[in-house]
């Protein structure tokens, strides 16, 4: 089990199934020691209105124990890389990921240099630091550009355990993800590891990299090696 899991959904992201309370108390019985709750965006079918992101910070910084950070998966809606928060908003938060997901405004079947720019975009407009689930078989991008941009606006790359869990027995998903991998490992950097849960018992459940020969070094771990306050001085960053 991970101690930090920093990217789960309640129900206010349409299609999850448990309330921050409901998180935060599971949470603390399996050891987890802070979540980051990022639900959708409110272009994302089903998910809530701009003022529940607006309300984020009445929450508590704690919950049953748990260190609760509040922030939001932001949607990227077109191919010039804006997404469905407003920068001032997106300021407000303390963790801003973005991805592009269907049932969203996001133009369906595009194609890897489309998805590319309008994530480099994305990272170039807006005030994030982790790119969710950076490569899906739906929404193919070239790593390697995308990183690059990442890198230099020290946004981390997110290793999504639900996508792997989903599609792990893909080859060309593997590759993708073995070369972000390498990416990492080779500039010394650090990356996310998240469950992207989307109901409580899946937080913090990270087996699906052991089934799957899958093994990172610690110190490529956000977290792992120097704890919570790696993470603090990381979402100070941007």
């Amino acid at each position: 089990m991970m101690k930090y899991d920093l990217h789960v959904h309640t129900f206010a992201s349409g299609h999850a199934f448990n309330t921050i309370w409901e998180l935060a108390s599971y949470a603390r019985k399996n050891n987890i020691e802070a979540i980051g709750i990022l639900d959708h965006g409110p272009s994302m079918e089903g998910a809530l209105h701009v003022g529940y992101f607006e309300m984020l910070k009445r929450l508590p910084e704690e919950i049953e124990g748990v260190r609760i950070i509040s922030g939001c998966e932001g949607n990227v809606i077109d191919l010039k890389g804006n997404i469905d928060l407003p920068l001032s908003l997106q300021e407000e938060l303390v963790l801003v990921a973005v991805g592009l997901h269907k049932r969203t405004p996001f133009p369906e079947k595009t194609d890897i240099k489309q998805n590319t720019e309008a994530l480099i975009q994305a990272i170039q407009k807006n005030r994030i630091h982790m790119i969710a689930h950076p490569y899906r078989l739906d929404f193919p991008i070239d790593i390697k550009q995308v990183y690059k941009i990442a890198r230099e606006y020290k946004v981390l790359f997110e290793l999504n355990l639900s996508l792997l869990k989903q599609y792990g027995d893909s080859k060309e998903l593997r590759e993708q993800i073995s070369l972000m991998i390498d990416l990492v490992k080779s500039n010394n950097d650090k990356i996310i590891i998240a469950s992207d849960a989307h109901v409580a018992t899946e937080m913090g459940d990270d087996s699906v990299l052991k089934s799957l020969g899958i093994n990172l070094p610690a110190n490529l771990i956000l977290g792992a090696v120097d704890g919570y306050q790696e993470i603090t001085e990381f979402l100070k960053r941007r």
